[in-house]
């Protein structure tokens, strides 16, 4: 539609509807403001969700019993023994003295002049490790690069040649007293200097041998240098003779650490609560972060929640046997605000005491799952927390779902407002226009009727 801005009344059409519009505005910006209040109550109930995921993610890992058998290993001398541990391993120590390491059986041959260059000989030999075997075969034009790659394309016979000096060498993939064993049917081996006069061998490099160990004065021998057979859980790892004492604990660190990450997710969202209930509105908000504050504050369904949480805190898992408390193992309410905040503080000494003497004691504390008055604290923090969060169905989840019915609500709204708006503003225009136009009508009449009355005088 045209619009004629005031061309013949003189009036400023255009500013003078853009205030008539901006009155007629007005319940549009007050729904726009209440929708926006509305999503960033959707957005603090996200924050808050988010949250209490991260703190029953730690709840959940307390929860599993599990982490509480983790073992630790720490070898006194490093350059004769390491070792790795599994959880099944029992706590002790052990003195392990390293007498022999295992070797694989390795032998050479004569240096050739060198490995490039055809040796002439012909014929097969057979190399024999324990109860794998291959026969190679040898043809004229062969090089020792060549039996090199004959050997090592016998990929069952766990043999691996190599050429060094060219001198080919042959060695045992695995250690321990199996030696390798050759057949020379045609010589070869002979011509090659593997094997003397006598068919023994000529140039043993290294003999095979397996390792020989005492385990507090118990003497153990082994094919290899990686044994997992002899101290249940735990692999043993030789890397020289001598001795070394080895400890098997329990992973004190460990499981310390699970609990400090708990106690500080816990923290985190009791502050992060706290400051939601308290933090007050701002009269004149002139940013979003300042239109969202206060906008929970004295939220019952927040208050319900903290409640719980604190009370699932300090509850007494009263079916236990020795510790029944989060204060039996150190971990207590800080004092810095007379517990106001409810936020926790550990005494990391008394864990780490509670977690070396009793391990089971604490895992039962967390991970109790055996009926109403044998539930940890942890098992209930995450059965509580699943329920609030849960997708589909979580108190929490319900709430930012309603949130969004709403703020999809006043979409509708806006928009119908909107096209009505619009409407008005075309009527207005379609008013004014007629208007310029009458005007227009009348004074060309005027002007006709005054130069009439011109000519008459």
């Amino acid at each position: 539609m045209y619009r004629i801005g005031g061309i013949v009344s003189g009036l400023d059409t255009y500013t003078l509807i853009n205030q008539l519009m901006e009155i007629e505005k007005q319940p549009l910006e007050l729904m726009e403001t209440r929708q926006r209040s509305y999503s960033h109550k959707k957005d603090l109930w996200n924050e808050i969700n988010s949250s209490l995921l991260s703190l029953m993610t730690k709840a959940k890992e307390l929860a599993n019993p599990n982490i509480y058998t983790v073992k630790s290993v720490d070898s006194s001398n490093e350059t004769v023994l390491t070792a790795a541990v599994e959880s099944t391993a029992k706590s002790g120590i052990y003195e392990i003295e390293i007498i022999k390491l295992a070797k694989s059986h390795k032998v050479a041959s004569d240096q050739q002049l060198d490995s490039s260059s055809a040796l002439g000989l012909t014929g097969e030999f057979t190399i024999k490790n324990g109860t794998s075997e291959a026969i190679i075969s040898i043809e004229s034009t062969h090089t020792l690069s060549d039996i090199q790659d004959l050997i090592n394309n016998e990929a069952n016979l766990g043999v691996t040649a190599s050429i060094v000096d060219n001198t080919l060498i042959l060695k045992r993939n695995e250690t321990g007293s199996t030696e390798l064993t050759f057949i020379d049917t045609n010589g070869v081996l002979k011509s090659l200097g593997i094997l003397d006069g006598t068919d023994a061998i000529k140039h043993e490099l290294q003999q095979a041998q397996d390792s020989e160990f005492k385990i507090d004065n118990l003497t153990i021998y082994r094919s290899t240098n990686e044994i997992s057979d002899v101290i249940e859980g735990v692999t043993l790892n030789l890397k020289g003779t001598g001795t070394s004492l080895l400890e098997v604990k329990t992973n004190v660190d460990s499981i310390y650490q699970k609990i400090d990450d708990f106690v500080k997710q816990y923290n985190s969202t009791i502050e992060l609560i706290n400051t939601r209930l308290s933090e007050e509105p701002v009269k004149e908000p002139e940013s979003k972060l300042e239109e969202r504050q206060g906008l929970l504050r004295g939220d019952i369904n927040l208050i319900t929640i903290k409640s719980s949480l604190r009370n699932m805190i300090y509850d007494v898992v009263s079916g236990l046997d020795v510790y029944t408390h989060l204060s039996h193992v150190g971990i207590e309410t800080t004092s810095d605000d007379f517990g106001k905040s409810g936020k926790l503080v550990i005494n990391e000494a008394e864990l780490k005491e509670a977690i070396e003497s009793n391990p089971e004691a604490v895992a039962k504390l967390f991970s109790a799952d055996e009926g109403e008055d044998k539930t940890g604290i942890a098992v209930k923090i995450e059965q509580q927390l699943n329920f609030l969060t849960r997708y589909g169905d979580g108190i929490i989840t319900n709430k930012i779902k309603s949130l969004d019915t709403i703020i999809a609500d006043y979409d509708k709204q806006i928009e119908s407002f909107e096209y009505r708006l619009e409407q008005i503003e075309t009527n207005l225009w379609t008013k004014f226009n007629a208007m310029e136009k009458a005007l227009n009508t009348l004074y060309n009449q005027s002007n006709w009727l005054s130069a009439q009355l011109a000519q008459f005088s």
